[in-house]
């Protein structure tokens, strides 16, 4: 009988054991988490609602927060406004053209005094990825309703981003290559995160599915 054999069988047995219980500890403690992140993110979604309270979507451009926010808005029978939108409305001109003709300083300001003048209602609002990051506008909406951050790794931004056909006039230079985009990306999130992380809640884009987002909103709404 060749033991040596035997007694390689058995190590390779062991550590397949150990690394399938490693991967099934793992992911019974990422379940876990995403539970307890689910029903906090309810919580506070439902608390904001009935505290008559808007509810803020923030994040880097691409990130989903408009589309997001607009099922939110959907599911809740809540209003939905897009900062963006708003500021074009309000100027009668696209984004594109207030930046090439007054400049980012400009449109930041015009930012600030949207916010300035929108109301304390039960709103789903979704703002521009720069938006949190100047004239205090970040400390302004925690002070006034629920922030929430939609996340995303830089590798899914740059795809998100190559792929769309809006015109965002910060990253239009580098949209065709790929790695000065990425390298365009990561360099701003590493600006504007110091903000973004002030949010009340922190939720992953990726994994915000229209099932799990469905079954978000119907827990709520039984419970208001």
């Amino acid at each position: 009988m060749n033991f040596r054999r035997i007694e390689r069988v058995c190590r390779n047995l062991k550590n397949r054991f150990f690394s399938s219980f490693v991967v099934f500890t793992l992911s019974i403690s990422l379940m876990a988490v995403h539970i307890v992140q689910f029903y906090r993110i309810k919580e506070q979604i439902k608390n904001a609602i009935m505290s008559g309270k808007p509810i803020f979507l923030i994040g880097f451009m691409g990130a989903g927060k408009s589309r997001t926010g607009k099922r939110l808005a959907k599911a809740l029978d809540l209003p939905f406004l897009d900062s963006d939108l708003e500021i074009m409305k309000n100027t009668q001109r696209s984004i594109e053209h207030i930046f090439a003709e007054e400049g980012e300083a400009y449109f930041r300001t015009l930012e600030k005094e949207w916010l300035l003048g929108l109301g304390s209602n039960s709103t789903i609002v979704s703002v521009g990825g720069g938006f949190p990051c100047f004239h205090s506008n970040m400390e302004r909406m925690n002070q006034m309703g629920l922030t929430i951050y939609l996340k995303l790794s830089v590798e899914a931004l740059a795809e998100r981003l190559q792929q769309s056909k809006t015109v965002r006039p910060l990253i239009e230079p580098y949209k065709q290559d790929e790695i000065a985009l990425k390298s365009f990306i990561r360099a701003k999130l590493d600006e504007r995160e110091v903000f973004y992380n002030q949010s009340h809640l922190t939720l992953n884009g990726l994994s915000l599915s229209q099932s799990r987002l469905n079954e978000l909103m119907v827990e709520i709404k039984e419970r208001l």
